[in-house]
């Protein structure tokens, strides 16, 4: 169980060095994210830093711990779309990307059911993969299931985004705890097969509760919001919430704040370490 416990890097440098000796240890990681604060930034950076982590290894024989691949699950956005973003950072090599990279685009379940024309959606783009089938009785959760199922290990997974997830489940407490169950399950496979997880959820598109019940779900969460106290204009920060294996050493009911840069040329950036906060 040792290799399992030691996870991976972000692949962020200013983020890492914070974290110090600590790793993201193989769990879900909730990126929640006011829109624009950076959270989409933060997860592109990491998967940028960690694909040059990646080829820089085969060449330089380092022994850091990295993943194997990259394991993108896109419910509603195009591979050309999220790698056309993620090139707009001047650090991302695309190339670099693409060897770890294995897209799977659930586009074509995601809009099965709506009136929107099929010519319209460039679905199931799997990389050579194999993408299991779909059935009209089966829901994009039992889809999604599938892949995790088939696919992830030893990986990075990017599940983009909960907000489609949670759009297509009927209304309901049992359809809720159905969801809610599901994220218990991917913490538990993310330890046994060796995954970190980044689930990316867009702020207040929830209930409060609901939304704080993802959260007390998720092994990590990452919040990106802007802070308008400034004077000046308002800055994008980074609050850890929630951090499997650092945070409970913290007093209970403390939080982190970290200031940050967003920048084509560099990607995400902490720019220091702002203040531990009280819930």
């Amino acid at each position: 169980m040792d290799n399992v416990q030691k996870g991976f890097p972000s692949g962020i440098k200013s983020f890492d060095a914070i974290l110090k000796d600590n790793v993201l240890q193989n769990s879900v990681i909730l990126l929640m994210n006011e829109v624009g604060a950076g959270a989409r930034s933060w997860m592109y950076t990491s998967l940028a830093g960690l694909s040059h982590m990646k080829a820089e290894q085969s060449t330089k024989k380092t022994n850091q711990r990295l993943p194997d691949k990259i394991l993108y699950i896109s419910l509603s956005r195009s591979k050309e779309e999220v790698l056309g973003e993620i090139s707009d950072l001047k650090i991302a090599n695309i190339a670099e990307l693409e060897k770890m990279l294995v897209f799977i685009d659930l586009s074509y379940r995601y809009f099965s059911s709506s009136n929107v024309p099929r010519s319209w959606i460039q679905g199931n783009e799997a990389g050579g993969v194999d993408v299991p089938s779909f059935t009209e009785s089966s829901s994009l959760m039992d889809e999604l299931v599938k892949i995790l199922d088939t696919h992830a290990r030893n990986s990075i997974v990017v599940i983009d985004s909960m907000n489609d997830l949670i759009r297509l489940q009927p209304e309901g407490k049992e359809e809720w705890t159905r969801l809610i169950i599901l994220m218990k399950g991917i913490s538990r496979m993310a330890m046994i097969r060796n995954n970190n997880v980044y689930v990316f959820l867009t702020m207040s598109i929830l209930e409060k509760n609901r939304e704080e019940d993802i959260a007390d779900n998720s092994n990590s969460v990452f919040v990106f919001k802007w802070d308008s106290s400034s004077m000046s204009q308002p800055r994008s920060i980074m609050q850890i919430k929630k951090f499997k294996g650092i945070l409970p050493i913290r007093s209970e009911g403390l939080m982190l704040t970290l200031e940050t840069k967003l920048s084509p040329e560099r990607g995400f950036e902490v720019s220091y370490t702002k203040e531990i906060l009280g819930k």
